[in-house]
């Protein structure tokens, strides 16, 4: 009686199994190697073309919507857009928040990138 129900329930988790829900993996790259998203220790949110296209996100601005206060400010029109976390701005030019595409720094004067032409966008605290 307990092979037949073992049997039972093999069955069962394999129909379950070919029923489940096929997700992405989404790879990060924030400390300079790749790794899966669950296995970074920071707080990180990342999405990769196909998530930033469904969640209609067209311009740099609209990355405000992704990460919890995350702000992007715009500064003398589109040109300046820069990226503020938590309320803290760059009143003197220094910034609080860094650019980076592929692995290359970028300073916020030069923030205004196409989103069309981007991949993924990883949003790092800490």
């Amino acid at each position: 009686m307990t092979a037949i129900a073992a049997g039972f329930s093999v069955l069962a988790g394999a129909a379950a199994a070919q029923d489940a829900v096929q997700v992405d993996e989404i790879i990060v790259t924030a400390r300079k190697t790749s790794e899966r998203l669950q296995e970074v220790p920071l707080s990180i949110t990342a999405l990769n073309a196909q998530d930033m296209q469904r969640r209609g996100i067209r311009e740099v601005t609209d990355l405000s919507s992704i990460a919890p206060g995350l702000n992007i400010e715009k500064d003398q029109g589109r040109r300046f857009e820069r990226p503020v976390i938590r309320g803290q701005a760059n009143v003197f030019g220094a910034p609080n928040a860094a650019s980076f595409i592929d692995g290359v720094y970028i300073p916020d004067s030069l923030f205004a990138t196409e989103m069309a032409f981007v991949d993924q966008v990883e949003v790092i605290k800490g």
